[in-house]
């Protein structure tokens, strides 16, 4: 049975406590700076108190702190045996996923070092009478980076000087050996929420015609206007449409190279504004932290920085409809400089032209899987500074740019075409959509900075599947007693491992003996 949001945001609440109750009793035995640190503060007196993180609906996440600000709070996040958007909470989610992004965590801050929070500890808490279900709870440094870079795209304002460092960091991560069913469980979910969803979208596009060629669907899960999507995905055709799906669905199961898999702009932190109202001012170094890893595995190396392009490419298409013609024009050139930045890291690791070209198509490719995803499920709609029919003509265009977008990535036509033809191509679709949004003189917009800085809401990579997936099945049947085993299992070879506490046995494993 699923939980409405309200029932969920009570269980955060309650959840406070046990979070603090876990925390208390994991510093007192640790050795790791931080923690013992928090745990001093504890035993002087210090009342510790978790503050609940906003975000989506996978996990819980808190910041745990003391009211001494010598003492450095700490990030958690709760995470448990099933998907919070889950239509039944006995479809399994793997928990083993959290033990998993402690993995890639650790692994990063090596070959990226300060581009991610330290983990510290991956805590198993078994269910009692209280909590019916077994958690684990990561817990990690604090991010002090903690403004997300989508604010930037959302000003119409990006700070340049995060594409080279991204672009090498990703390179570097893309080019690490890698166990190909490492996580893989996770792709399982996303698929089984994404096609199926995906397919009846389509669908009704090719079938429902009100006579204006505007959709009128019957599903509560098909909410993009519709009109030229529409027309476009009726002159494409069924036979061509859903093959262009079906080798989508085949680059997306393939294994080329080990991803995030969820490296879009609301999961990379970025230093906060001098002055929020000032749009060009940026922080002084131009950092970056990237979090939020639960969904890393082996995959098509087009996946994340398709999946980075598609919130640029929809805050384009926004700007387009307000008139600001200069600032889509400049976030579509930050978007190339990023995206070229990575494919220059992999060309200096040594990746030839042909590989460095396919990359480019796979990344146009897997943008229109993205923006997709917004087509199908609804998301990242909330914080656009256009509402009503204003918002409906970029959605519309939206799902133009998807279609295109998959013909690009995956049609035979497109194979073998270097990056630069691959970039035209690219700037003219966009080109098109320009043209096709741009208001009559006179009715151009003022521009607004990002509602999400101004709100303070954080939205997590887990917003994508909210708000409507709980109409779809998502899950093959499998329950969680028979799953959660191996999670715990890994948690327990920690601990025993050294003879020492959770906390500590869990570094052991991915650390290697004595290492701090």
């Amino acid at each position: 049975m699923s939980e409405s949001s309200e029932d969920i945001e009570r269980d955060k609440v309650a959840k406070q406590e046990k979070v603090v109750e876990e925390i208390t009793k994991l510093v007192s035995t640790s050795t790791i700076p931080d923690l013992k640190a928090l745990h001093d503060a504890i035993s002087s007196g210090e009342t510790p108190t978790a503050t609940i993180l906003t975000g989506g609906l996978t996990n819980y996440s808190y910041k745990v702190a003391v009211s001494d600000p010598a003492v450095k709070p700490i990030f958690v996040k709760l995470s448990f045996p099933y998907a919070l958007w889950a239509t039944d909470k006995d479809n399994y989610y793997d928990l083993q996923r959290t033990v998993n992004e402690f993995t890639m965590m650790d692994m990063f801050a090596k070959i990226a070092p300060g581009h991610v929070a330290e983990p510290f500890v991956c805590h198993h808490i078994p269910a009692d009478d209280l909590n019916p279900y077994e958690m684990l709870m990561l817990v990690t440094e604090w991010c002090t980076s903690d403004e997300q870079l989508a604010n930037q795209w959302l000003d119409g304002n990006v700070d340049a000087r995060i594409a080279e460092q991204l672009g090498t960091a990703v390179a570097k991560l893309h080019l690490q050996p890698f166990d190909p069913e490492f996580n893989q469980a996770v792709n399982t979910t996303v698929a089984d929420c994404v096609w199926p969803a995906a397919k009846e979208k389509f669908t009704e596009l090719l079938s429902h015609d009100d006579g204006e060629n505007n959709l009128t669907p019957p599903s509560s899960l098909l909410c993009t206007p519709c009109k030229r999507f529409g027309l476009l995905a009726r002159e494409f055709g069924s036979e061509k449409l859903f093959c262009l799906v079906d080798r989508l669905k085949v680059s997306f199961e393939s294994k080329e190279v080990f991803t995030h898999s969820d490296l879009h702009s609301f999961n990379i932190l970025v230093e906060k504004k001098p002055d929020a109202a000032e749009l060009a001012a940026f922080g002084p170094t131009g950092n970056f932290m990237l979090c939020d890893w639960e969904m890393a595995s082996a995959g098509p190396v087009g996946r994340d920085f398709g999946t980075f392009s598609a919130f640029p490419v929809l805050c384009f298409l926004t700007n387009a409809r307000l008139g600001h013609t200069a600032v889509a024009l400049d976030l579509r050139s930050k978007l190339h400089l990023i995206v070229d930045a990575y494919l220059s890291a992999l060309s200096a690791e040594g990746k030839d032209v042909e590989y460095v070209n396919a990359a480019y198509r796979n990344i146009i490719g897997f943008t229109g899987y993205f923006t997709m995803i917004y087509c199908v499920l609804r998301v990242h709609y909330d914080m656009l500074p256009v509402e009503g029919p204003e918002l409906a003509k970029v959605l519309d265009s939206l799902g133009v740019i998807t279609l295109k977008l998959l013909k690009l990535g995956f049609d035979d036509s497109t194979v073998g075409l270097t990056k630069t033809e691959l970039r035209k191509r690219f700037n003219a679709l966009l080109d098109i959509e320009l043209n096709e949004l741009t208001p009559q003189a006179g009715k151009r917009r003022n521009r607004r900075g990002s509602q999400l800085r101004a709100s303070g809401t954080i939205i997590s990579d887990s917003g994508v599947f909210t708000r409507d997936t709980r109409r779809v099945t998502l899950f093959k049947e499998k329950t969680i007693k028979e799953n959660v085993t191996g999670a715990i299992g890994a948690i327990s070879s920690a601990v025993k491992k050294g003879g020492v506490g959770v906390a500590d046995g869990v570094k052991g494993l991915f650390k290697g003996e004595g290492e701090k």
